[in-house]
């Protein structure tokens, strides 16, 4: 297998892996680093960014989610609704930092576009902290 091809399949590997549908781990991730096939930092890079574009994926599906559930049609529901979420908006932040545990973290997107978290502080601090764990993982 050439370079490229191992990246390519490196980087679908994580984006089907992070992807809330799936309930699998991250293979390529752990053989590349098993049989040192792969430049490290290119790993990381390739890697990062398949999680930040599953994130992406995984917050839309989140909002798609709330349109199909979110029929109720009475407005006072919704305002109830949103002062709530107005009072715990200051725990969204501690919230996303569970994006960090392997196999949960894939569903973290989700729930914080289903309950309207800030779509550019969710995927940055969803896909910052994937990143700081790629790194742990290829130096251990």
């Amino acid at each position: 297998m050439s370079k490229i091809e191992i990246y390519l399949l490196l980087f679908t590997d994580s984006f089907v892996s992070s992807l809330a549908i799936n309930t699998s781990k991250e293979i390529m991730v752990y053989t590349i680093k098993a049989f040192n096939s792969a430049n490290r930092e290119i790993t990381i890079i390739v890697v990062t960014v398949a999680s930040l574009v599953a994130n992406f994926a995984n917050y839309f599906f989140g909002k798609v989610l709330y349109n199909i559930f979110d029929r109720t049609g009475i407005e006072q529901q919704r305002l109830t609704r949103n002062n709530r979420l107005l009072k715990l908006a200051k725990y969204n932040r501690i919230f996303l930092l569970l994006s960090i545990i392997p196999f949960f973290g894939k569903f973290v997107p989700v729930i914080a576009g289903f309950s309207k978290f800030p779509m550019i502080s969710t995927i940055l601090i969803c896909s910052g902290l994937k990143f700081g764990y790629y790194i742990y993982l290829m130096i251990m």
